[in-house]
């Protein structure tokens, strides 16, 4: 890696920016620091502790300028990095987000991807209190006396974590409106039970073997509704003799 950093050619010093000349210039430095550190530690080394221990110095040399050369290579690398930063961005449209004006909307050389303005959670209620859950229901007089003879109650301003972005729902009476809709909540056990409910309804609705169910079940407890007392005493007679009741040709329709 590092041999292939050194072997290309660097870029021409009119195409880089100045962030990358700077970069370059430090690698420089660098690179004559190291060879000045070196010949100086060298000669030092001589004058001082003769030639038998030239060769010891000599690998603490080696090691410094090993340091030093990783040094300008990391900093070519960085130049190069940010060389290629810039021509990327001159290429393929790339703008920062602060620098975009109406203009580059309309301009398809600038790289923005189109997305439609909305915010799906913008009426997102978050209650301080778990054991609640809030939901928009109508204003309707008529359905809002059905909903609090259900449990539901007015949603007010502390009662709701995400004051900031539902402020603008606030009305005069402290309760948060949107159109034809107002913020109510329900404890839990009520409301989770209530859908548990009307789901098994609508099973019973729409599967032919839970309507069968609920069918014979109703139809059973309407006819023994309305047997005489003869009828009820022959059912009771037949029902605790453990046989299945069966039709008595005697007893009057």
């Amino acid at each position: 890696m590092a041999m292939t950093n050194q072997n290309q050619n660097p870029a021409p010093a009119s195409t880089l920016s100045p962030p990358a000349k700077a970069v370059l210039e430090a690698a420089d430095n660098l690179k004559k620091q190291a060879q000045a550190t070196e010949d100086a530690l060298r000669a030092e080394a001589v004058a001082k502790q003769g030639v038998d221990k030239v060769e010891d110095e000599a690998d603490l040399l080696s090691s410094t300028a090993a340091e030093f050369r990783d040094q300008v290579i990391q900093e070519e690398i960085t130049a190069a990095k940010v060389l290629a930063a810039q021509v990327r961005a001159q290429t393929s449209g790339e703008k920062n987000i602060s620098d975009l004006c109406e203009e580059d909307a309309y301009n398809l050389e600038i790289a923005i991807s189109a997305k439609g303005m909305s915010s799906p959670d913008f009426l997102k209620i978050v209650l301080k209190d778990k054991n609640y859950i809030a939901r928009w229901c109508n204003r309707n007089p008529i359905r809002m006396s059905q909903l609090v003879g259900q449990g539901f109650r007015m949603v007010k301003e502390d009662h709701v974590v995400n004051t900031t972005s539902l402020d603008m729902f606030l009305d005069g009476q402290g309760n948060f409106v949107y159109a034809d809709l107002v913020a109510m909540q329900i404890p839990n056990n009520l409301y989770y039970a209530g859908l548990r409910r009307a789901y098994l309804k609508s099973l019973h609705a729409t599967q032919n073997k839970k309507a069968a169910e609920v069918g014979a079940a109703f139809a059973s407890s309407r006819l023994q509704a309305e047997l005489s007392g003869s009828e009820r005493s022959y059912l009771a007679e037949h029902q605790e003799a453990g046989s299945k009741p069966i039709y008595n040709p005697n007893l009057g329709v």
